[in-house]
């Protein structure tokens, strides 16, 4: 690639050109040497590569199993039987919004996967910018409430219309 990579030097006990056999040797060795160089450089890339993979991977099983504890809370309150009407529609929204969570996270790792590959679709759409704010905010909810904090959202009193992707528009808000 006419890249510079390291310099090859040979010493002579007497000045002379050298043979057309030591320049094509001398010629091999500096080849030899540069895809010895590349392939250690190539090599570190793929090492630093996998790290960030393996990093990724434990994140994402993280978040993959977050939503599952107040799952596996809610219908063991549900197995019991004891739980009155109230705790059991409540039981019943926490695994819905639960399981809503995991399928966000899941069309998430599709949606890398989609990038990566080029093949990510834009389904645009005359949608509301309120209805955007509204499905962020929805995605966010488990979160909140987990951290016990509180959202806020104030849209314009007047719709503002949008030509865009409602999913994606919202993953970004």
């Amino acid at each position: 690639t006419g890249k510079i990579v390291g310099v090859l030097s040979t010493y002579f006990r007497t000045t002379h050109r050298p043979s057309d056999r030591a320049t094509h040797f001398a010629d091999l060795c500096a080849r030899q040497t540069a895809e010895c160089i590349e392939n250690a450089t190539l090599y570190g890339e793929l090492r630093e590569i996998d790290r960030s993979r393996n990093e990724f991977l434990a994140v994402l099983a993280h978040e993959l199993r977050n939503p599952l504890a107040p799952i596996r809370n809610s219908a063991r309150a549900l197995h019991l039987g004891t739980a009155h009407f109230r705790d059991r529609q409540s039981a019943l929204e926490v695994i819905d919004r639960q399981i809503s969570h995991m399928t966000r996270l899941i069309d998430d790792l599709l949606d890398i996967a989609r990038i990566t590959g080029n093949k990510l679709e834009l389904r645009r759409e005359r949608i509301e910018l309120a209805a955007v704010v509204g499905a962020a905010a929805e995605t966010s909810r488990g979160w909140i409430e987990a951290n016990d904090q509180q959202l806020v959202v104030s849209v314009p009193p007047l719709p503002i219309y949008l030509d865009a992707d409602l999913t994606r528009l919202a993953q970004v808000v």
